[in-house]
């Protein structure tokens, strides 16, 4: 047994000491590293991601991951297999959809998302996203008429999107094959998502799969704690390593995290701060129409700008050029390790957080919102309360992102208050019969309520 000897320092130098200690620690957050969450990201490969991306990019020698294609169909299958492999999963399965008000026979052909549940402790409705796309498209090749060529082009989309999709696949593997240290706190769902690119087929909408997911999440009062997307996140041609973070309002504490966990975990990457840009440009965008908070990882926000000196503009943004050899895996891997970071973060604060004990009577940011009549005809009196004097914004969407009108922005004092929305839009039209959303957000929270417009 050894004795430690320390030295015989008089009252005077230890407080001179922890003086100076304290003088340094007030300079700057603490950031104590989790010993879990570290080991976790440490063990993210670049040569497991790189096998992704490339089987992905390749594609079973399709070469394209466009929606409608055996490529895309192969890479569906391909992710499913890697989830049912992994260990720890209570499920893996295919979310099917399909297009309704496309023309035969794709009105009939199935599309899917591949959804993988990490159960924790609490209750399974309540989780944590971490998801992004595996379709592609080339639709900004000069090579292609995309209109008539979309089922014969190569569409390799190495970085948009197999470099999300190898970043997700390996923050899985991590959580599954090093579960014995991971505390099983929060559910987490592991999503990949079809149908988020742009197509000849549909019209030009997208981001269908994940509309898809979080309206059959909305209508079953699932709680989701946030969603993390990865999308676009392997080029990078300057010297640096960066990664831009999209947040709304009411998702800003997400992005916060991101950026406390790069300086705690030190990740070794360049990130957006706040204010976050706010751009509609992937699936997290679905999640915001429903009232869910979500932020966004994608290389530059948004990557068809230039950001010095952190970056430049993609030149193979949507093109067959987009291939493996212009990904920058350090970039990806560091990314992976953000996200997962983040997600770990993100479940630890919110376990302390249902932990803790309530306080009675005090002011709180809970939102409700509801509507009578709904269904309507003429309009709809739509009634919230707040739960303490707020900025707030109400909006109406439809089901494809698309902002219908804004029915009131500004501040409110707490309690019940009341609106009219009459059916039109914001240049006064009358909208057509169907389902929109009706959002009511705070700086720091969003509800959401579905209405039935029926003519």
């Amino acid at each position: 047994m050894t004795l430690w000897n320390f030295p015989n320092f008089s009252t005077r130098a230890i407080f001179g000491i922890l003086s100076w200690w304290f003088s340094l620690a007030a300079q700057a957050p603490v950031m104590f590293p989790d010993a879990c969450t570290a080991e976790f990201i440490r063990h993210i490969s670049a040569d497991s991601i790189q096998k992704h991306i490339l089987n992905l990019s390749r594609a079973n020698r399709h070469y394209s991951r466009v929606s409608f294609t055996p490529g895309n169909q192969w890479a569906a299958e391909y992710i499913h297999r890697y989830f049912s492999r992994l260990p720890g999963f209570s499920r893996v399965e295919y979310d099917t959809f399909y297009v309704s008000f496309v023309s035969s026979p794709y009105d009939t052909i199935p599309l899917v998302n591949i959804v993988a549940t990490f159960p924790g402790v609490q209750n399974t409705s309540h989780y944590l996203v971490l998801g992004g796309h595996y379709d592609a498209t080339a639709n900004q090749d000069p090579e292609y008429h995309w209109e008539t060529e979309w089922s014969q082009a190569m569409a390799p989309g190495s970085d948009d999107n197999a470099s999300g999709i190898a970043a997700l696949l390996e923050i899985a593997r991590v959580m599954t094959l090093h579960q014995e240290h991971q505390p099983h706190w929060i559910t987490m769902k592991f999503i990949a998502f079809g149908a988020e690119e742009r197509h000849p087929v549909y019209d030009d909408f997208n981001h269908f799969g994940s509309r898809r997911f979080v309206w059959n999440a909305f209508n079953r009062g699932d709680s989701i704690l946030g969603a993390l997307i990865l999308d676009m996140i392997g080029y990078n041609d300057t010297d640096t390593v960066h990664v831009g973070i999209v947040a709304n309002q009411a998702s800003v504490e997400l992005g916060r995290t991101a950026v406390q966990a790069k300086h705690r975990y030190q990740i070794g990457i360049h990130t957006d701060t706040e204010p976050f840009p706010e751009g509609r440009y992937s699936d997290h965008a679905s999640f915001w129409i429903y009232g869910y908070k979500a932020v966004l990882f994608i290389e530059n926000a948004p990557p068809w700008q230039d950001n010095p000196p952190w970056y430049r503009t993609n030149p193979y943004y949507h093109q067959n050029d987009d291939t493996p050899d212009k990904i920058r895996l350090v970039q990806v891997q560091r990314v992976a390790r953000l996200a997962l970071a983040t997600a770990l973060e993100l479940c630890r604060k919110e376990v302390t957080r249902l932990q803790a004990p309530i306080a009675p009577h005090s002011p709180t940011d809970d939102l409700r919102l509801s509507a009578f009549p709904n269904p309507f005809n003429a309009y709809t009196r739509i009634t919230f309360f707040v739960g303490k004097p707020s900025r707030i914004r109400i909006q109406i969407f439809d089901l494809q992102g698309k902002t219908i009108d804004t029915l009131y922005q500004g501040l409110v004092k707490a309690g019940d208050h009341t609106i009219v929305w009459d059916g039109t839009d914001r240049f006064g039209r009358r909208v057509v019969s169907g389902i929109y959303i009706c959002t009511l957000q705070t700086p720091t929270s969003i509800s959401a309520y579905k209405l039935l417009q029926i003519r």
